[in-house]
């Protein structure tokens, strides 16, 4: 009964691994995430910087991206490089992301920041 109990928590362990392993090549390359509202963001991520480029908005920003864990980074100091500001948004905006599931074409976050207690869902397809 021991060895099967035991056998069983690998398996579930190996699956909730599974589920979030693999986020390092996740750490460079070109992403496109789609909103209803926005429409598509498209995110140019680098070891030290993330681009986000929304077309229907006219907005383009770069962030200083920090890198907590495998699966789990911050971008801080955001500068607008295209575009006007969002109303009432907040000075030294800290969003934190965190990389919940890895597919083959795309992977699913979960965005928080240092502002808010709201947290969003979303889905990213990795296009490079």
């Amino acid at each position: 009964m021991k060895k099967l109990i035991f056998i069983a928590f690998i398996f579930i362990s190996q699956i909730t691994n599974a589920q979030t392993s693999g986020c390092l090549p996740l750490q460079k390359g070109k992403f496109k995430m789609n909103s209803d509202d926005y429409g598509p963001t498209y995110i140019t991520r680098t070891k030290t910087s993330q681009i986000e480029e929304m077309p229907k908005l006219g907005i383009k920003a770069k962030f200083d991206i920090t890198w907590v864990s495998e699966c789990k980074y911050e971008l801080r100091n955001k500068v607008l490089l295209e575009g006007e500001p969002f109303a009432n948004e907040p000075e030294n905006i800290v969003v934190i992301v965190e990389i919940t599931k890895v597919n083959l074409k795309s992977y699913n976050i979960k965005i928080s920041s240092n502002h808010s207690d709201i947290t969003m869902d979303a889905v990213v397809e990795i296009l490079k």
